[in-house]
């Protein structure tokens, strides 16, 4: 058994004693002021602000006790193998001193009462009181500011390196996204224009019509499923609005699924006419 699991042992051993001394105190304490045992058994609902209590000074010593573990050259005094074995047994020192402080007392609730007060005293100086300033005095040591500036120092450089790579990151989806969209305009220049004029020419050709539209649907779903034909779509809108004296309908809000058809034409359409009579 190493030494970090043997002193773990010792600490969850004497946070069970700690505990059990409470709560022997609280009984003894209650049956010495004439409380009978049906009573302390029908008040033992509010023992839960003691527990609380209890349990939050034990979080409180776990919490320092994991943060001098993650720091240890930060705290050189308080992650001493020495001073680590005094912090977690000391409630069993506490319950020593306090059977040697009880030698010659013959009534066993005294003897209890002595011991748990020993273990809890010794508890609490040890974990709040003691622990506390021995932080502080690592806290001005030289050697110790150092190496928390250094820390300190290292954590803002790995966040400005980690701030760096995400401005980076998001400059070249910016850059990929801007050379996409230069790519499908290319692609798609000739054939919207296409469309263009057939959307905005003379009617009678609306199977042309719908077979061109289909065509550059499925084409812009094959290199950039929605995103590249909404971007497709909206080349189409805007070169519409260069002929809007033209009369142009928007047959791909029509014949592409799911791609603008919150923005039929308003006026009514052999297309519209169409749908309403297949529906």
């Amino acid at each position: 058994m190493n030494a970090q699991r043997l002193l773990k042992r010792i600490h969850i051993l004497g946070t069970v004693w700690f505990l059990v001394c409470a709560s022997a105190l609280l009984v003894v304490s209650l049956r010495q002021a004439g409380v009978n045992w049906w009573l302390i058994f029908s008040i033992s609902g509010y023992g839960v602000v003691l527990f609380a209590f209890l349990l939050a000074l034990y979080l409180f010593a776990l919490f320092r006790g994991v943060v001098r573990a993650q720091y240890i050259d930060e705290h050189p005094l308080s992650t001493s193998p020495a001073y680590l074995l005094f912090y977690d047994a000391a409630p069993f020192l506490g319950a020593v001193a306090g059977l040697l402080g009880s030698y010659g007392i013959s009534e066993p609730a005294a003897v209890i009462r002595i011991v748990a007060e020993g273990t809890l005293a010794m508890t609490f100086l040890t974990w709040v009181l003691l622990d506390s300033v021995i932080g502080l005095i690592e806290a001005i040591l030289p050697e110790s500011r150092r190496h928390r500036a250094r820390r300190l120092a290292e954590a803002r450089a790995e966040k400005r390196r980690i701030q760096r790579e995400n401005v980076a990151l998001l400059e070249s989806l910016e850059q990929r996204e801007l050379n996409l969209r230069r790519e499908w305009e290319q692609t798609f220049r000739d054939g919207v224009e296409e469309l263009i004029e057939l959307y905005c020419g003379p009617g009678g050709r609306l199977q042309q019509i719908q077979a061109k539209t289909a065509e550059i649907g499925a084409k812009a779903w094959h290199m950039g499923q929605i995103a590249c034909m909404r971007f497709v779509h909206q080349m189409i809108r805007d070169r519409m609005c260069d002929q809007a004296q033209k009369g142009c309908v928007d047959y791909a809000a029509l014949w592409w699924d799911g791609i603008g058809t919150w923005r039929r034409p308003k006026e009514p359409t052999a297309a519209l006419i169409q749908t309403s009579n297949a529906r």
